[in-house]
């Protein structure tokens, strides 16, 4: 626990003016309850000039405990608890395992409607049982709770705005419950989920203790001891998803508390909190001195002359006190400056006092009752003031935690340039740049800032990479808010990082910085340097060598797309299987490098270099889904160029023989695909994309059920179309269907056809199938087409060596000339002779 006695949160002690000794009290928001003389009740309006009368009541009876409840409280379904001593704790849920029963009773409160007591409910948080701490028990008192509270803290809006709420209607954010013991305290958070925050270990017995999202309140019998409490830590987190993260933080709640500076007061047997101020109680009793205990020597008769005597009443002297709490601010300021004295002994507690002011500051934002525009100003002003002490201290020094420089920084609200200027030595001390503050730079102009910096920001950034991280400067250069900084001082220094630790990412730098000094003659010397796989790992180690923010193409990309586009298709497949960047952002980006005017037809074909990206995605892909999504993308772009007559922007990196030896998915083209081929004359050969097309459908990877729908586009009228079509049937399995459609279309791929595909199981479809169909078909006028009869004689042929003579007789047809067949028959039977 970190103590710090020289701050306490009292700006002010006035008297209370009660006219009787008071008894017990209680407070209510603004107004202060006080009962003197058994049954009298004073009523008390707290202010800043005191606490003024506001009327005097009498109770019916002696009253024992006084509590006060906002009538309007009871509009809010409100959680019932109960604690229960046991040797154990469980929580939330658990505790129902605790074998006590529990029953509410509606009594004393008939004004409740039957609507609003259905709405109330009972909700066990805790059960606890505590082991008695032996070095301070001596008797039962000294175990006993006290204390009891529920705090809930309210929504209001956003903790950086300094727009106040704009409804006064409140929702409970967070609720915490505190209770004590002689000797120790304890915060339970009881929201969402139940756990305990904080336990207060007091260094003399408490007799009542008060909590607020501030301050925990303790009073002991000479002592008034305050603590800070972590609600606000809590509440921050329930009220903000984005907290913890690189835009938000916040100190954590399992930070060890603080104790304030103690206030000494005689006699306290009573506290109270009212708003801003803590009402106090302290009575003192002064007794005549015992005259029963003097010297053992005196005469009996003395003895009993002083038995004789009236005896001596005790005088109570009390004091009601109002203590105004200092505002947060000023208290804030006050622990700062403290904090100052631990910056070089003891960073640590240095940021601990940081990070207690900063929960305070958290805490007041959060107070839905803080009206005042000139007030939320303030502590806005004052929040990200904080904010920047805490980045400083994550940045310079040497902790764990160093990453938090990020999101404090962030909260701030402070620009790059004036963070860098704050701590920017020109004459050179790399160690005020810490790792924190590293750690802030680089993510800031990696990944936050998209605008370009100034000349003087961008140099006074490369400054700071060069004493605080030489080897961060070309990732540095690489960022798009570099643009303006000098390019012949980033040369030097690149030059200068080159000599120490060479690498392929410092000569892409170096040419990335040469083609915007125009020089061609040192962007081809530093690309010479390294052969293309050296550089490919350069550029998955700096994606932004050749785009930013996923589809900004850079000058260094427009070079490799003029000179080197198979650099640049491998880079990106590289950066792909870093996962650097994903499919949808590649292909976003060839589309972009690749538009040459603002022509709609051209913008809607798809580049040649994003096909030849996604035939070399293929080539090392082994993920199924995305092998099926590239072939679909890839034959959706060969139908639409062979539909449309379409030649590609220019000629594609790998040819189909190269994809056939290399890529798996490529299968070699069937022979009676030739055929069709060779049946259509090409003034230009055959298109590589139709080629590549009927590869994949001959390859055993692509779905061809997912290709149907694509062939509306291709109509089958003339052999690029027909072959697309038969291909698709065929591997479906219609193949009394293909063959009806070669013989209509292309009748010379039709053994080639059958030698391919009917074999084994479909073997019969030659006498079932093609036999009786070219009969058919060199009846009468089928006679002078010599496909026809050459085929017909080929298949009489191959059935002839397949069937028994009888079984080939059986489908030979009953018309026709006998000689015509009569050699195949004499064939089939010398054929079973010699078997």
């Amino acid at each position: 626990m970190v103590r710090v006695y020289n701050c306490h949160p009292f700006a002010a002690q006035l008297i209370v003016p009660v006219q009787h000794e008071p008894e017990t009290l209680c407070c209510g928001r603004d107004t202060l309850f006080v009962v003197s003389a058994g049954c009298k009740i004073e009523a008390f309006n707290v202010t800043d000039s005191g606490c003024q009368p506001i009327c005097t009541f009498n109770a019916l009876g002696k009253v024992r405990k006084i509590t006060f409840s906002e009538i309007a409280s009871l509009g809010q379904g409100q959680d019932e608890f109960v604690f229960f001593q046991r040797p154990l704790e469980l929580l939330g849920d658990d505790t129902w395992g605790s074998g006590v029963l529990v029953n509410l009773e509606w009594t004393g409160v008939e004004g409740l409607t039957t609507e609003l007591q259905n709405s109330l409910h009972l909700r066990r948080i805790l059960y606890r049982r505590f082991s008695p701490d032996l070095a301070h028990i001596y008797s039962v008192e000294e175990t006993a709770l006290h204390s009891l509270q529920l705090l809930p803290m309210f929504s209001t809006g956003d903790l950086e705005s300094a727009a106040g709420p704009g409804s006064k209607d409140k929702r409970v954010l967070s609720l915490f419950c505190f209770f004590s013991l002689p000797h120790v305290g304890c915060l339970y958070a009881v929201g969402n989920m139940v756990q305990q925050l904080s336990t207060y270990n007091y260094p003399e017995k408490a007799k009542q203790a008060v909590i607020s999202p501030q301050f925990l309140h303790v009073i002991t019998r000479s002592n008034l001891l305050c603590y800070t409490v972590r609600c606000s830590s809590v509440a921050a987190r329930d009220k903000d998803p984005e907290m913890d993260t690189n835009n938000k933080a916040c100190p954590p709640f399992f930070m060890p508390v603080s104790a304030l500076r103690m206030q000494l007061f005689i006699g306290l047997t009573a506290v109270c909190l009212s708003r801003n101020y803590l009402i106090l109680l302290a009575k003192t009793e002064t007794q005549a001195p015992d005259r029963h205990n003097k010297s053992k020597k005196q005469s009996p008769q003395k003895f009993k002359a002083a038995n004789n005597m009236p005896s001596v009443t005790s005088e109570v002297g009390w004091n009601l006190y109002c203590l105004q709490m200092i505002s947060t601010i000023q208290l804030c300021r006050e622990m700062v400056d403290y904090s100052k004295r631990y910056k070089a002994c003891s960073p640590q507690s240095y940021v601990h006092l940081l990070s207690e002011a900063h929960l305070m500051l958290k805490a007041a934002l959060l107070d839905p009752d803080v009206f005042s525009q000139t007030d939320r100003e303030e502590l806005v002003s004052a929040f990200k003031e904080n904010c920047t002490q805490l980045g400083d201290c994550y940045s310079e020094f040497e902790m764990d935690d160093f990453h938090l420089a990020l999101p404090y920084y962030k909260m701030s609200g402070l620009s790059l340039s004036n963070l860098i200027s704050r701590r920017l030595l020109w004459e050179g001390d790399p160690q005020k740049f810490g790792k924190g503050f590293m750690y802030y730079l680089k993510h800031s102009i990696y990944e936050e800032i998209e605008e370009p910096l100034s000349a003087e920001t961008a140099n006074q950034v490369l400054h700071v990479f060069k004493l605080a991280e030489p080897t961060h400067i070309p990732h540095a250069l690489c960022s798009p808010c570099m643009r303006n900084v000098c390019l012949r001082t980033a040369w030097d220094h690149l030059e200068r990082l080159g000599t120490i630790s060479p690498s392929a990412l410092v000569t892409l730098t170096k040419a990335l910085v040469a083609l915007r000094l125009e020089d061609l003659a040192k962007y081809q010397l530093a690309m010479e340097q390294y052969p293309e796989t050296r550089l490919v790992s350069g550029f998955v180690a700096e994606p932004n060598l050749l785009r930013h923010h996923g589809v900004v193409v850079t000058e260094l990309s427009r070079q490799l797309e003029r000179n080197q586009p198979g650099l640049l298709v491998a880079s990106f497949v590289a950066l792909l299987e870093s996962h650097k960047i994903n499919l949808e952002e590649a292909e976003l980006f060839f589309k972009v490098l690749c538009v040459k005017d603002s022509d709609e037809e051209t913008e809607a074909e798809t580049p040649q270099l994003l096909v030849d990206f996604w035939e070399a995605m293929l080539i090392g892909c082994s993920q199924e889904p995305l092998i099926q999504l590239l072939l679909m993308k890839l034959v959706s772009v060969y139908i639409q160029r062979i539909s449309h007559k379409q030649q590609p922007d220019k000629s594609p990196l790998k040819t189909i023989e190269d994809l056939k030896n290399c890529c798996s998915q490529f299968g070699a083209i069937y022979s009676w695909i030739h055929t069709i081929n060779a049946s259509n004359s090409h003034s230009m050969g055959l298109p590589e994309d139709l080629l590549k097309l009927q590869s994949i459908l001959c390859g055993s990877s692509i779905d061809v059920k997912s290709v149907l729908p694509l062939l509306c586009q291709l109509p089958d009228d003339d052999a690029p179309g027909l072959s697309v079509h038969v291909l698709c049937a065929t591997r479906l399995g219609e193949c009394e269907h293909v063959t009806d459609r070669l013989l209509d279309r292309c009748p010379e791929a039709v053994l080639p056809f059958a030698n391919s595909v009917m074999q084994q199981e479909k073997q019969p479809l030659w006498w079932k199938k093609l036999l009786p169909e070219l009969c058919r078909r060199t009846k009468g006028a089928g006679r002078e087409n010599r496909i026809l009869v050459s085929s017909l004689k080929e298949t009489l042929t191959v059935v002839a060596s397949i069937l028994q003579p009888l079984d080939f007789l059986s489908i030979l047809p009953d018309e026709g000339v006998a000689s015509f067949f009569l050699s195949h028959l004499l064939d089939c039977s010398r054929k079973n002779l010699i078997t």
